[in-house]
C-alpha cells in the first residue's frame, strides 16, 4: 500500500501525463498510453515547455511515473531502460542545480551558439599545432576537437561517440572521408548519413596521426583496427568524460547540445524535418513534430552556416 503523500504524487503525475498526450495530440502527434520511450520524451517535453519545471522536479514526475507502470505490470524491458535513462539524465542535471531545461536551452543561447562548438574544434585544432606534437596536451587538444566537430557533424548521442571502434562504427573510405558503420544504440538501426565533413574527417585523421606524418595513416590505421576512436585504444572513457568537458568550455550539458542541434537544423531548414531523424537518430514523430515552430533567422545562425562551410572545405 502507497503511502497517502505517495499516491497524491503517483496520481498527480499520471494525470499530467495524460495531459501530455492531449497536448502532443492537438499538434498532430498520437502517442500510444502504453509505456514508451515516446510516451516518456512526450511527457518530458510537456513538463519543460507547458510546465517550466526545474530538472528535479521532472525526475519527480517521471518516478512516480515508473511507480505507477510498474505496479500495474505495464513496462517491457525497452520501455523501462528508456525511462531510467531519462530519469539518470534529469538527476544529473539536477544535482547542478540548474534550472529548467528550455529556461536553459534560452540562457545558452543568448551567451553562445551551436558556432561556438567548431570555433573551439577549430581552435582546439590550431592549439595543437603549435605545441609538441607527442605531448599529452595536443593529444588532448586533438581529440577535443575532433569530439566537437562529431557532435555539430553528426548529432551523436554521446553514449554512442564513447565506444566509436575505428574501421568498425566509424570507417574511412578511400577517398579519405569518414562515414558511420555503426548501429545506433537506442534504436539499433544503422545511421544513413553522408560522409563526415571533409574537416571533419580530417580531424579525426589527425587525432589518430598525432605527431607522424600523413604518409604513415595507412598502417596507423591498420595498426588501431578496432580499437576506440577517442582513446586509440582498447580503454573507453567515463560516462561523464565528453559531458566535464561541454560545461567546462560553455557551461552546458552535452544531452542540451543535442538539443540545440536539433533547433538549429530547424530554424536552418525547417522543411527538412527529416534531418532531425537521419541526424540525431530519432525514429518518433513527436520528436520531429515538437522542434516546429516560426523560421528564425538570426545572426548566430548565419555564423553556424559560415563556419560548417569552413570545417567542410579541405583541411591543410
Amino acid at each position: 500500500m502507497l503511502a497517502p503523500s505517495t499516491r497524491a504524487n503517483v496520481i498527480s503525475a499520471v494525470g499530467l501525463l495524460a495531459r501530455s498526450r492531449e497536448w502532443a495530440a492537438g499538434r498532430g502527434v498520437e502517442i500510444s498510453p502504453l509505456p514508451s520511450e515516446d510516451l516518456f520524451t512526450g511527457f518530458l517535453h510537456y513538463l519543460g515547455e507547458k510546465r517550466a519545471v526545474g530538472f528535479g522536479t521532472a525526475r519527480d514526475y517521471l518516478e512516480s511515473a515508473r511507480m505507477f507502470f510498474l505496479r500495474a505490470g505495464l513496462f517491457d524491458e525497452a520501455s523501462h531502460a528508456a525511462l531510467a535513462d531519462l530519469i539518470a539524465a534529469l538527476a544529473e542535471e539536477a544535482a547542478e542545480s540548474d534550472p529548467g531545461k528550455w529556461a536553459r536551452l534560452r540562457e545558452f543561447r543568448t551567451a553562445f551558439s551551436l558556432a561556438d562548438l567548431l570555433k573551439l574544434a577549430l581552435a582546439c585544432s590550431a592549439e595543437a599545432k603549435t605545441l609538441a606534437g607527442d605531448s599529452v596536451k595536443a593529444a588532448k587538444l586533438r581529440q577535443k576537437a575532433m569530439i566537437y566537430a562529431l557532435l555539430v557533424n553528426t548529432g551523436d548521442r554521446q553514449g554512442d561517440l564513447r565506444f566509436y571502434r575505428i574501421g568498425i562504427d566509424l570507417v574511412r573510405d578511400a577517398a579519405g572521408d569518414w562515414r558511420h558503420g555503426i548501429r545506433q544504440g537506442k534504436t539499433g538501426k544503422a545511421k544513413e548519413v553522408d560522409a563526415l565533413w571533409p574537416g571533419a574527417s580530417a580531424l579525426i585523421d589527425r587525432h589518430i596521426l598525432g605527431d607522424r606524418p600523413e604518409w604513415r595513416l595507412p598502417g596507423r590505421l591498420a595498426e588501431i583496427e578496432g580499437m576506440n576512436l577517442l582513446t586509440l585504444s582498447d580503454h573507453v572513457v567515463g560516462k561523464g568524460y565528453i559531458n566535464r568537458r561541454l560545461a567546462a568550455d560553455f557551461d552546458i550539458h552535452g544531452h542540451l547540445v543535442r538539443t540545440l542541434i536539433a533547433d538549429l537544423i530547424r530554424r536552418t531548414r525547417p522543411e527538412a524535418l527529416w534531418a532531425l531523424q537521419a541526424m540525431l537518430g530519432h525514429t518518433d514523430r513527436h520528436t520531429q513534430k515538437v522542434y516546429r515552430s516560426e523560421f528564425d533567422e538570426s545572426k548566430a545562425v548565419r555564423e553556424f552556416d559560415a563556419l560548417v562551410g569552413q570545417l567542410s572545405a579541405p583541411q591543410s
